[in-house]
């Protein structure tokens, strides 16, 4: 998992696994790992063990017999069984209907199945799809009519999983015609031993029996089995089917598990004279892939332990993210195998490989699993219609800005605060031609005269426990502005690079600073043009020469530069790398010109020779201050682009909403719905991958702050160029003209995608290669 576990959470995980590695059967495990078809035993004998363990039930309260495990817990057990190669609990009894039981049913139901589903004694299963009705559940035929104690069920269900194992089927079925479709839809239980009941094997894609049809010829029903009232089914129905949705620790557990089979397969798997796992394109896509679980783990984790209400949205959101994500791990596990993956074998499947075959058996389960993950964008309500359905929530019903989770009241104050001034400074529609450096100093003070320039000044960040939380929430609010502001550059990165400084010269800068002094702006200058975007390997050079220091080189594209007072540079000698300050009446402004997003920049030429470069660290100090500044670089971006795309999809909204074309506003043309759902979805990883960069930022580096933050940047590089881009495209042609408000966030979020590094430069971190 890719966010820190309490001690409590961490003993309660390593008790997990101490349970799996004494109960769980190595046979079966090996089947799971390895992508080979289950029996029922396998199922039912882990059932039971849990059970006689008190964990058969994990969502349960312990009212009820359950092991009353808060969110956080079900979603370790649920990732650390699926890691490890357990069975998935079967879900239509505990997880389905014994909630709808618990919820609406009657003391004497409860008192019936709860044990006996807790036991697994009564195997369920679902019969909610029709012939004629899939995810539209309302246009249902099956019928129950009401005869004396019983109702007489006739009817039709399909897509039935594991019917041929199960005792019983709690079904939809229509007890009364007119009216509303969904009005007359009732919940029942249904014996699948009953006279009447027929169960037909469904043999799907991957040749396997997974699912079938089932049958109901005038099967009679006690009325005592008729759950709730009469007719009032799709409110149960509905209950139900978030319950089905959300199974996202053993959905993601399943990911890491297939990724690191897929894994294991690319290094077995030749590519010319090195093993697929070397090979610079795979490790690319491997590397997306694994960056996408660490996203999705993400927002669900920061779902789970938000203090606020979960947004109804979010499980659909995450249904559609985590489901597709299991296709392509299929898709990529085929294209792994090779021509290997077009054995199908469904008796290798079955008797666990081929033979003697060490390739065949690894390869004979991929495209029979490439075929069987179709399903996961289609069951539990197709991914199309959870856009529909959110698009209901978020276009015809749009809500106000919600509280940022995890803020406290003083937090949430300074938020209002910020916005507040933004709003009123007025900032242009479109980004002005020529650089104004009156408006921009003016901006500029406004914003120190809040106190928000200084929060990671050492005494007031000490205060706050580290300004982290602040700094981030001031880029964020200015990002939803679209303001163009020397924050990052000058009141984190450069000042957290006096901060590393022992110098009392730094420390003399970080007073002038934070103090407001004007004239006394400090940034960066780490870029040229040859390096692209390595800050470890300048080209740039210094040598000692008696008591002055010589450079040799040209920084580019430096903000605010021609108008700093001092600049961070860098420069090696002899592959060392070293960090100096460096006034910047020293260089050479040899071009001054506006970024894309307005910031005004200039490439400075360093001086042949000074008395006045001031070193903040050399060797291998220098390389852990500059690894410390692009985490909170990349942190610092992904706050800022979080801002601006929360502000580009509230500005969509609004536009779907009000602009009307052939007769309706543009919100209700379905592709167009669909869009900016997907526009959403990338809001929300960018979203909760910002937070995530914010807490990694400040840890010392590893492998692991390196590649979270490389995911956290891969997540908004993407963000930034499908919603900017879907934006111009959902507002049409008022889209590209260059005084529409929008363009400005445009150019920013193109901004934010390129700077810290672009998708590609993430994809080589996460793949070893940088």
């Amino acid at each position: 998992m890719s966010f820190q576990l309490t001690e409590a959470q961490q003993r309660f995980r390593d008790e997990v696994r101490a349970f799996i590695a004494a109960r769980l059967s190595p046979a079966t495990s090996r089947k799971v790992l390895e992508g080979y078809t289950l029996e029922r035993d396998d199922y039912v004998q882990w059932h039971h063990a849990l059970h006689a363990h008190g964990w058969g039930t994990p969502p349960w309260p312990a009212e009820h017999g359950g092991p009353g495990w808060d969110a956080v817990q079900r979603h370790i057990f649920e990732e650390e069984t699926a890691l490890a190669g357990a069975p998935e609990l079967v879900p239509f009894g505990y997880k389905m209907v014994a909630p709808v039981l618990m919820r609406y049913g009657s003391p004497a139901q409860r008192d019936y199945f709860l044990p006996r589903i807790a036991s697994l004694e009564h195997w369920w299963s679902q019969g909610y799809s029709e012939p004629g009705a899939g995810s539209d559940l309302a246009s249902l035929r099956t019928r129950a009519e009401r005869r004396g104690e019983h109702y007489v069920v006739n009817g039709q269900k399909v897509w039935n999983t594991h019917g041929q194992y199960a005792d019983w089927i709690f079904c939809l079925v229509r007890t009364r015609s007119d009216g509303r479709p969904q009005e007359g839809i009732s919940f029942m239980l249904i014996d699948l031993r009953s006279p009447g009941v027929e169960v037909r094997p469904i043999i799907t894609l991957d040749g396997a029996h997974e699912v079938n049809e089932v049958w109901f010829h005038n099967v009679q029903v006690p009325v005592e089995n008729l759950v709730g009232q009469e007719n009032h089914g799709w409110t149960y129905a509905k209950f139900l089917l978030a319950h089905e949705r959300a199974n996202f620790g053993t959905m993601m557990g399943g990911c890491r598990r297939d990724l690191a089979r897929l894994r294991r397969l690319a290094a077995e798997e030749p590519c010319g004279a090195r093993p697929l796992l070397h090979d610079p394109l795979f490790a690319a896509r491997l590397a997306r892939l694994e960056a996408e679980l660490v996203t999705i783990e993400t927002v669900n984790m920061r779902l789970l332990t938000s203090d606020s209400a979960t947004d109804a949205h979010s499980a659909s959101f995450l249904k559609i993210m985590t489901s597709e994500l299991q296709q392509a791990i299929a898709d990529l596990s085929l294209q792994a195998g090779g021509l290997g993956s077009l054995v199908f074998d469904r008796n290798a499947l079955t008797d666990g490989g081929l033979n003697g075959d060490a390739r065949g058996s690894r390869c004979a389960p991929l495209a029979a699993t490439y075929l069987n993950m179709r399903k996961t964008t289609i069951y539990g309500g197709s991914n199309e219609i959870q856009k529909n359905i959110t698009a209901r929530l978020l276009l015809d019903a749009p809500q106000g800005r919600a509280p940022e989770p995890g803020f406290d009241t003083e937090q949430q104050m300074l938020q209002d605060m910020l916005a507040r001034y933004l709003r009123d400074a007025a900032l242009p529609e479109c980004l002005p031609d020529a650089i104004d450096a009156d408006r921009e100093r003016t901006h500029w003070q406004g914003l120190a005269a809040l106190g928000v320039t200084s929060l990671l000044a050492p005494e007031q960040a000490e205060a706050l426990g580290g300004g982290t939380t602040e700094a981030m929430l001031v880029l964020r609010e200015l990002g939803r502005a679209g303001a163009s502001t020397p924050y990052l550059p000058h009141a984190v990165l450069a000042t957290l690079a006096l901060r590393a400084a022992p110098d009392d010269g730094a420390h003399a800068w970080l007073r002038r600073m934070h103090e407001g002094e004007e004239g006394a702006l400090v940034t960066l200058a780490l870029d040229e043009a040859q390096t692209r975007y390595d800050w470890h390997a300048p080209q740039a050079t210094f040598q000692a020469q008696g008591c002055q220091m010589a450079f040799s080189g040209t920084k580019t594209g430096v903000p605010y530069g021609s108008g700093a007072a001092a600049v961070v540079v860098s420069a090696q000698q002899g592959g060392e790398l070293a960090l100096f300050v460096l006034p910047v009446g020293l260089a050479t402004c040899t071009r001054q010109y506006r970024g894309l997003d307005g910031t005004p920049l200039a490439d400075l030429a360093l001086p042949a020779a000074t008395d006045q470069a001031m070193l903040l660290a050399r060797g291998e100090a220098a390389h852990a201050l500059v690894e410390r500044l692009r985490g909170w670089q990349i942190a610092g971006l992904a706050a800022l682009g979080v801002g601006a795309l929360q502000t580009v999809c509230e500005m969509t909204a609004n536009y779907l909403s009000e602009r009307r074309q052939f007769g309706q506003a543009l919100s209700q043309f379905q592709v167009l719905r669909h869009r900016f759902i997907d526009m959403r979805i990338h809001l929300l990883k960018a979203e909760a991958m910002a937070a995530l960069a914010a807490e990694w930022a400040v840890r010392a580096d590893s492998a692991e702050r390196r590649n979270s933050l490389a995911s956290a940047k891969l997540a908004l590089a993407e963000a930034a160029t499908f919603v900017a881009e879907q934006a111009v495209q959902l507002h049409g042609a008022i889209g590209m003209t260059a005084e529409y408000a929008l363009g400005r966030y445009v150019r920013l979020l193109t901004t934010v995608r390129l700077q810290g590094g672009d998708a590609d430069a993430q994809l080589r971190v996460l793949g070893g290669q940088s």
